[in-house]
């Protein structure tokens, strides 16, 4: 089986985000200044309507089609067994390094328009990379998540509430300090 997204990271494209962005993330910096929060769970974070708005403009410019493992299109609830899906990804990354140790993925799905899916790579070992993905709806409600190291598993829904938290703050902190394209 095939790890997903391994082949879907362009090494020359880890987001034009990365041309103005700051590699300190790879230390753990928390974003400048506190995200906003879900009016229907105030412990979730969730982009404001300017970082919304340059999300969207980068996604526009830079976003790529891919073709989701299908392992993880099934977890998520999307597919069924053989079916294939493509996504709509823009990639950025912690790091400068064209290794991508720590790639984050934005995705639109075409066919789905009314939901979102973040995901993220921990690359640091190499023998056992693991990926974690969250799908959520427009207003950034977590519908399903997985973490795969071969084999994508469901996550509870607290794990996968506090991953996508990590995931927006990410995002989020990114946006801030990135200009508009």
């Amino acid at each position: 089986m095939t790890r997903p997204h391994a082949h879907s990271i362009p090494h020359a494209l880890l987001l034009a985000l990365l041309l103005a962005v700051p590699t300190a993330l790879a230390s753990g910096m928390p974003p400048a200044a506190p995200p906003q929060t879900s009016a229907a769970n105030p412990s979730q974070p969730t982009f404001t309507d300017a970082e919304w708005a340059k999300l969207e403009m980068i996604w526009k410019k830079n976003a790529r089609d891919v073709q989701i493992d299908s392992d993880v299109t099934q977890v998520l609830g999307l597919t069924k067994p053989g079916e294939t899906m493509i996504f709509r990804e823009l990639a950025g990354a912690d790091d400068a390094d064209t290794k991508a140790t720590y790639p984050h993925f934005f995705v639109h799905i075409p066919s789905r328009p009314d939901l979102l899916f973040f995901a993220f790579l921990d690359r640091k070992t190499p023998q056992r990379q693991v990926a974690y993905g969250y799908l959520v709806d427009k207003n950034l409600h977590l519908i399903s998540s997985y973490i795969s190291t071969g084999t994508p598993i469901a996550l509870s829904q607290q794990q996968g509430e506090a991953g996508l938290a990590a995931e927006i703050r990410w995002w989020a902190y990114q946006l801030d300090d990135t200009p508009n394209p």
